[in-house]
């Protein structure tokens, strides 16, 4: 397949699985919409699954250049950063994420997610934190690591589906809706690293 007529797939299985919900889009409706054969699909990626994982790869690959300097002696603040960073570039990666996560509990995927998420590389930091003597890190002596994985990972990923839901209820206008998400990962970025 020419790697242009393979983006345009992936790009439309992307608006589709963003629209509808990967558990709601067939790839008939993949193929319709991408003016191409479901045979071709399977060809290509073999089953659905494998579509939902080359998309999800498609957008990750989208973010991936913001945290190819992350190492363990990264500081948390950068790694708060960083997690904004990628939010405010590709918020579609991470609704498609959660959902993902929540509708598609098939292993294949499950490992895909486990194996492949951005959040990988906050391990090595998180690691070198339990390490650290208190007063290194003071202001993060009361996180654990395990709940430093969970804060990025809830910030992001349920932001992004129940962001705009909560922006509707308050009748923030859609257009400002992407820089409410974007203070609010700031707010919660300042007080995990005890910033007033």
């Amino acid at each position: 397949m020419r790697p242009d007529k393979k983006l345009h797939i992936l790009q439309v299985s992307s608006d589709l699985f963003n629209e509808l919900a990967p558990a709601n889009t067939s790839l008939r409706k993949i193929a319709d919409k991408a003016g191409v054969s479901k045979a071709l699909l399977l060809k290509e990626w073999k089953s659905r699954n494998g579509l939902i994982i080359a998309t999800l790869d498609y957008e990750r690959l989208k973010i991936a250049n913001i945290w190819s300097d992350v190492g363990p002696d990264s500081s948390i603040e950068a790694l708060c950063f960083k997690i904004l960073s990628t939010y405010k570039t590709n918020p579609r990666y991470f609704s498609l994420i959660t959902q993902v996560s929540i509708d598609c509990p098939d292993p294949e995927i499950q490992h895909w997610l486990k194996e492949r998420v951005v959040y990988g590389q906050l391990q090595g930091v998180l690691d070198k934190l339990n390490t650290l003597p208190g007063h290194q890190h003071s202001s993060l002596q009361q996180w654990s690591p395990e709940a430093l994985s969970l804060f990025a990972s809830i910030c992001t990923f349920a932001l992004p589906v129940l962001g705009p839901k909560i922006l509707n209820w308050y009748g923030v206008p859609e257009e400002n809706q992407a820089e409410v998400e974007a203070e609010t990962l700031m707010l919660f970025v300042q007080a995990l690293v005890g910033r007033s």
